[in-house]
């Protein structure tokens, strides 16, 4: 065995150059197919922050730069039209336009409350699993990644700490909580529909 074959028995050793071969790959412009699966969870694992962010992108700044924007014309946000229309009652608004009371439900759980702080807006397809799914979308204009963010088709209101619990679980899994059969169905179909409609976009 040579000194190097040697230097690469040890670990750390062969994740940096694996890291450094996986990176020089990239750069050349080959295919993703020549870069071994091995280095690429290397790359992506405890090596991530010596590598270049345009290799792997920072997906929590990503996430910190993205914000609910204005529906159409209706001088709402994401949000606030969202619980308006999942409202079982007419809403109360305060002089800023902003809700401050309703009725709502949230079908996973059955948690129901009038108070509007109660509740946060989630994708049914995690962000997580839509960026780490097409990377591509870190290099489009800002303007079209926050119009992926706020696609009404991948939207939901749901009760807040049902939401920190769930985490980022794909549809599937998380699907597999939801009690009431009619909704987990509906849930599903919406769920796999969006993924489908996302995939189309980003095969052309």
């Amino acid at each position: 065995m040579s000194f190097w074959d040697f230097l690469r028995e040890i670990p750390f050793v062969d994740d940096i150059v694996d890291a450094g071969e996986a990176i020089a790959i990239y750069f050349s412009g080959s295919s993703s197919s020549e870069i071994s699966g091995e280095a690429i969870l290397r790359v992506s694992g405890d090596l991530d922050a010596a590598v270049s962010p345009e290799v792997l992108p920072d997906y929590g700044s990503f996430r910190d730069s993205m914000y609910w924007t204005e529906v159409g014309d209706t001088g709402q946000t994401t949000r606030e039209w969202l619980l308006e229309q999942s409202s079982s009652v007419p809403v109360e608004k305060d002089s800023s336009g902003r809700i401050i009371s309703g009725q709502w439900s949230d079908p996973h759980t059955g948690f129901m409350s009038f108070n509007p702080e109660d509740f946060d807006i989630d994708h049914r397809m995690p962000f997580h699993e839509v960026m780490s799914s097409y990377p591509e979308i870190y290099s489009l204009p800002h303007e079209e990644q926050l119009t992926i963010y706020n696609d009404l088709n991948n939207l939901q209101v749901i009760h807040d700490d049902h939401n920190i619990d769930k985490g980022a679980q794909s549809g599937d899994v998380h699907a597999e909580e939801i009690v009431d059969d009619k909704f987990r169905k509906q849930f599903l179909t919406d769920y796999h529909s969006y993924k489908e409609s996302l995939g189309k976009r980003f095969s052309n």
